[in-house]
């Protein structure tokens, strides 16, 4: 059983999730002093990474959106701006945490987990407010995405 437009918000919240992800850490890596003057191949990398990386975490991130603000009745943007940020947020940090807990304690068969823990163990290498205009930004989409589909009443 799906929901109207499933398909298009979980690609929705790769896809635009993944950009905004890579836009917030390239102004970040440029105001810190990324000295680079192939902007547009840095950008790329980023972009291409956080496809690969974050996928599953927006993913998980996505899904619990959806399903907390459904159960909460929140109908307004601010309300899924709001909510996907502190859901992205403790999902990027969970799982970033978890995956360098267990790549520190050596624990076998954590590999097998990197490629649902490498892109949030990236994010805990940097300052946290580097994704919130990210999160909230996917956040927002999604809540576009989800009202387009939305039985008329």
């Amino acid at each position: 059983m799906t929901r109207r437009g499933s398909i298009v918000y979980y690609l929705t919240a790769v896809v635009c999730g993944s950009f905004f992800l890579a836009l917030s850490y390239f102004v970040y890596f440029r105001a810190v002093g990324s000295d680079s003057r192939q902007w547009g191949r840095d950008f790329l990398f980023l972009y291409f990474f956080a496809l690969l990386f974050a996928s599953l975490p927006l993913l998980l991130a996505a899904w619990l959106l959806r399903r907390a603000v459904v159960k909460l009745r929140g109908k307004q943007g601010w309300q899924w701006m709001l909510a996907g940020t502190a859901i992205l947020m403790a999902v990027l940090w969970g799982l970033g945490r978890t995956g360098v807990a267990l790549v520190d304690a050596d624990v076998p068969g954590a590999m097998a987990l990197m490629p649902f823990l490498a892109g949030p163990m990236f994010a805990v290498l940097y300052p946290m407010w580097v994704p919130l205009p990210a999160a909230a930004a996917t956040a927002a989409t999604l809540f576009l995405v989800h009202r387009a589909f939305e039985p008329p009443k």
